[in-house]
């Protein structure tokens, strides 16, 4: 890795790009915006994120830069696809708090 491979953030915004789709196909817009998420809905959602982001966080070398580059593309792409501020807010928490709690896998 070169001494600037810290900030090459390809990786993180891809995979930040899918996370953002999934969650959409998780939680549709209409029914955000309604605020009409069935309870059972909402918690397989975020398991199902935070599983994905966990994995994603023991097995790529994170830094301070692109843990925040990934949590912005998070953030950009559920606002382009419309979602409201309090739930894009609230999301992208939750998956920056996983990210950095994240122990990286050691092999």
């Amino acid at each position: 890795m070169s001494i600037f491979g810290w900030l090459d953030t390809r990786e993180s915004d891809t995979f930040a790009k899918a996370l953002a789709e999934d969650l959409s196909g998780r939680i549709p817009l209409d029914s955000a915006r309604r605020g009409n998420i069935a309870p059972d809905r909402a918690r397989n959602a975020h398991e199902a994120i935070m599983a994905r982001v966990g994995a994603f966080a023991r097995t790529h070398k994170l830094g301070w830069y692109t843990k925040a580059h990934l949590g912005n593309t998070f953030r950009w792409t559920l606002q382009e696809k419309g979602y409201d501020k309090e739930f894009v807010d609230t999301w992208t928490h939750n998956i920056l708090v996983a990210v950095s709690g994240a122990k990286r896998d050691k092999s």
